[in-house]
Formats: structure tokens, sequence, C-alpha cells
């Protein structure tokens, strides 16, 4: 099983560890979070799988993950893309990073997540261990969404979204 980064309160690496124990002893991960859009300007969301450990079956960012042990945050996002939806792409804009701590399950969850976007028109290929699907999305709909159905999101993304509007 391959090993997170993990940082301090200043997100400067200080060593790395497998996930389920970065989340029982509270440890701070870094997460790469990607918004793929298309040229119409609909944002693609994944529909995480009723099998993840963290928010099953929500609907969540086009594709994000942990930063591996060894790798950069630019480097997780391009994997996360082609791992999670078979887009491999140069073109990633860094929007803005920002730290999240959240309780899950009696568990405090502590992040610093970087946020890219990139546009892409091209076939998404979902890989199917992580992801139960995935759709185009008017930014006014998902607003629209997680109005109505806020528990169908995950906080991270939930704090990602409000981070894009406030950045772009």
């Amino acid at each position: 099983m391959s090993k997170v980064v993990i940082v301090d309160k200043n997100d400067n690496v200080v060593g790395s560890e497998d996930k389920e124990t970065a989340f029982k002893n509270g440890l701070i991960r870094r997460i790469v979070r990607i918004f793929v859009f298309n040229s119409k300007g609909e944002m693609y969301l994944q529909r995480r799988s009723a099998s993840m450990t963290t928010y099953p079956d929500t609907w969540d960012q086009s594709a994000g993950g942990h930063v591996d042990e060894g790798e950069t945050y630019d480097e997780a996002a391009m994997r996360e893309l082609r791992e999670e939806l078979g887009i491999s792409t140069s073109t990633l804009d860094r929007i803005t990073k920002f730290y999240k701590e959240q309780d899950f399950k009696g568990q405090l969850l502590k992040e610093f997540s970087t946020l890219y976007t990139t546009i892409f028109d091209g076939a998404i290929m979902l890989d199917q261990n992580e992801l139960s699907g995935g759709r185009w999305f008017s930014l006014a709909t998902v607003e629209k969404m997680m109005e109505d159905n806020p528990k169908d999101f995950p906080p991270g993304f939930v704090e990602a979204f409000n981070r894009y509007k406030i950045n772009k």
C-alpha cells in the first residue's frame, strides 16, 4: 500500500504514512482537488463509489486524492486525473490552497488541499473501483444541488467550490 505525505501546520513535509494510520492519528495530509470544465463552462462531477471509506455515494470534484510519498501537489493532480478519469493533460491551473479540519465519524480529518482547474472536451474513462458515475453540470445547477441536498457533497468539495467562486 502506498503512503501519503504527512505535513506540519505550515505544510512542510515531515514524513509519510498509510492513509488509515494518518486518519486514526489525526495527521495532516496533502490533498489535490481538480475541477474539470468543458468548453461550455460545465463542471464534471464524479459520484463516489458506495465502497469508499470517506463520504461514499456523494458527488465530488472531478478528480482528486492524496499526495503520495515522493510526489508534489502538481504530480499528484496529474496522476489523479489519469487514474480516475483517464485524462492526460499538461494544462492545470492552480487556483488556491487551503487548510481544513472536519469530523468524520468521530475522527478529526486534517488536510491541506490544493485546487486546480483544467478544460477538457474528450471522452472520460471512469475508474470503476473508486467512482460509480459522473456527469457534466452547470455551476448554477451545482449550487442548487448543494443548497437542496447539502449531505450529497463532502465538506471538502463544498469548501473547494466556495473558494473557487471567490478566486476564479
